[in-house]
């Protein structure tokens, strides 16, 4: 009879530490991806801000040559 409450009891407690964990871990990897997210788009305008000045710099150099 104590066995089986102390399996019970153990199992419960196994229970309520996996919650716990899942209940940080997963804020943490959402948080994570959201701010890799963040970066990741970041870069991406500056790369086609970086792409729109050298295409306006190569159309001034044209019209200067003429």
């Amino acid at each position: 009879m104590y066995e089986n409450c102390q399996q019970e009891y153990s199992q419960r407690q196994a229970g309520v530490a996996s919650g716990i964990v899942l209940a940080v871990i997963i804020p943490l990897i959402l948080l994570f991806v959201y701010i890799a997210y963040i970066f990741l788009k970041k870069k991406q305008r500056e790369k086609e801000e970086e792409e729109l000045q050298e295409k306006n710099y190569e159309e001034q150099k044209r019209y200067k040559n003429w």
